[in-house]
């Protein structure tokens, strides 16, 4: 069964690693990130409507990065 792995590192905060059932539960993981966190990073800028152009306004900063990937487990038989 595949799980979704989510990093997290922005400039000047903690970095984060959170493992989720599906993609689409990464992504909104993220995008809850990024609204928890704008106000402070981006200042009185209004986030875009777009969620795509949100990642991207956040993760433009220097030394920011986010990586959601697929992780395929086997356990070996007994």
């Amino acid at each position: 069964m595949p799980h979704h792995l989510l990093m997290i590192s922005l400039a000047g905060g903690t970095d984060e690693l959170s493992v989720h059932p599906a993609h689409d539960a990464a992504w909104d993981a993220l995008l809850r990130y990024i609204d928890e966190r704008w106000g402070a990073v981006i200042g009185p800028t209004e986030a875009p409507a777009d969620d795509h152009a949100q990642v991207d306004a956040l993760f433009v900063l220097s030394e920011s990065f986010y990586l959601v990937g697929e992780v395929v487990t086997t356990l070996p038989r007994a």
